[in-house]
């Protein structure tokens, strides 16, 4: 499901963890530890997993859903929201007591996919066309 901001939509899983993985390891932060990338790869391919559900990626569904932390949530978070991967919003629930964290995919993300899916059909359309004999 498309986030409120944006009607583009993200390739297939399997297309989408190809561009999640070049994306964060051809990109790493200073300072940033393998677990950290492992980890962020991960949370991307959940939150693109649950979209696909009709679950919305509030910090409370992710916790839910995958057994992790609140408090683990946000920091495997913060260095995909420092990327511009990752958007948060932040609103009030629905009783108007407390707060809900929302996440959703940054345009950045969708414009890493365009120009993976068209790395990719230009890789196809180079292939050497073969001809068949008799």
């Amino acid at each position: 499901m498309p986030t409120a901001t944006s009607t583009r939509r993200l390739p297939p899983i399997g297309e989408f963890s190809q561009v999640v993985l070049k994306t964060i390891l051809d990109n790493q932060l200073l300072d940033e530890t393998a677990a950290s990338r492992v980890k962020q790869i991960g949370m991307l391919v959940i939150i693109a997993y649950m979209q696909q559900l009709g679950i919305e990626p509030t910090g409370e569904n992710i916790a839910e859903h995958t057994g992790i932390a609140r408090t683990s949530l946000y920091v495997v978070m913060a260095p995909l929201i420092a990327r511009g991967l990752i958007k948060e919003a932040v609103r009030r629930n629905r009783a108007g007591s407390g707060r809900v964290t929302t996440y959703s995919f940054d345009e950045a993300m969708y414009d890493a996919c365009e120009r993976h899916l068209l790395s990719v059909s230009v890789r196809k359309s180079d292939l050497p066309r073969t001809r068949r004999t008799g």
